[in-house]
Order: structure tokens, then C-alpha cells, then sequence
């Protein structure tokens, strides 16, 4: 990975195909999350390209997880690991904020963001 460069052409090909049947969106989050860019990781994430593979419930458009998964299963290589990039970033952007927000003093509010940490690990898998 060549760090900057690719986060660059990772993004313009998502602007010129922003439904990403290739599924670049794996790697143009790894890139950013390499360098250490969250922010804009966490704003990847929570776009339309990972918003259904992230989604545990129903979505707006009423589609349930277990129709999403059926759905996908055409893709399911690529599906799969760009679910499970994309809960280990959103873990690893939680446990980020935990250790560089605080040095939390509140024990409770540490305790709810490792929790918030450990529930996206469990929805990796």
C-alpha cells in the first residue's frame, strides 16, 4: 500500500462508481484506517456503501439483516469481507476514541466504551 496515493485513486474510482460492484470500498477503508485518517474512516463506514452490511436490524427501506444476507450472497466473497473490515474498523474507531478522548475519567463511561468496543468484535463474526 502505498499510503496516500491509493486512499486518492480509491476515492475518485468511488466517485465514478459509487456502487462499487468491485467492492474497492475494502481497501480504500484499510487505506484510510492505515493512515490513521478515523474520520474519514468512520464517515466511509457510515455511508451508503457499508450502511447495509453493517446494519443489524431492519433498515429504512425494510429490508430485514436475513433478506440483506440472502441477497448478497451472489457477491458473498466480497460481501463478507468487506462486513468484516468494516466492524473491526468501526471496533478499532471505538476503541481509538476510548484510549485518545479520555484517559476517561469517568470508570462508567470508560466501561460503556469498551463495551460499545467488544459489540462491534462480536458483530465481526
Amino acid at each position: 500500500c502505498r499510503g496516500q496515493p491509493d486512499a486518492d485513486a480509491a476515492r475518485a474510482y468511488l466517485e465514478l462508481s459509487p456502487d462499487d460492484p468491485s467492492f474497492l470500498r475494502t481497501f480504500y477503508l484499510c487505506v484510510l484506517m492505515g493512515l490513521e485518517r478515523h474520520h474519514e474512516a468512520k464517515d466511509l463506514l457510515e455511508s451508503a456503501l457499508f450502511r447495509d452490511l453493517l446494519l443489524v436490524g431492519e433498515s429504512d427501506d425494510g429490508m430485514t439483516a436475513r433478506k440483506r444476507k440472502s441477497v448478497a450472497k451472489a457477491q458473498a466473497p466480497a460481501w463478507r469481507m468487506a462486513k468484516l473490515v468494516g466492524h473491526y474498523s468501526l471496533a478499532l474507531t471505538a476503541f481509538v476514541h476510548v484510549r485518545a478522548s479520555n484517559q476517561l475519567l469517568d470508570p462508567a463511561a470508560t466501561a460503556a466504551e469498551e463495551k460499545l468496543f467488544l459489540e462491534q468484535l462480536w458483530k465481526a463474526h
